[in-house]
C-alpha cells in the first residue's frame, strides 16, 4: 500500500501540516515519486500512529515528541 499525503493523514487521524512538520522532525521521513510528492507506505502509516500516540503525552509533559519515541527506524524497516 501506498499513499499520498492527504489519505495518510486520514488514516492517522492527524492533519497533513502535523505530518510535514514530523518530516521536518525527522521523527518520520516518507518516500518521494518521481514528481517529488510524499508517498507513505504501510510502514510509515504506522511510525504515524506510534508518534500520534505519544504526542499527547509529550503536550502533557512539555516536552519534545522526538524525546518519547524511538529513532526513526526504530521498529519499521523499509519495504520491500
Amino acid at each position: 500500500m501506498a499513499v499520498y499525503i492527504a489519505e495518510a493523514s486520514q488514516a492517522v487521524g492527524r492533519s497533513m501540516d502535523t505530518l510535514r512538520r514530523w518530516e521536518d522532525e525527522q521523527l518520520v521521513v516518507p518516500d518521494r515519486d518521481s514528481r517529488g510528492r510524499r508517498v507513505y507506505r504501510e510502514h510509515h502509516i504506522a511510525r504515524c500512529r506510534e508518534l500520534a500516540r505519544h504526542a499527547l503525552d509529550a503536550m502533557k509533559t512539555n516536552r519534545k515528541l522526538a524525546k518519547l519515541v524511538p529513532a526513526q527506524l526504530s521498529l519499521f524497516g523499509p519495504e520491500e
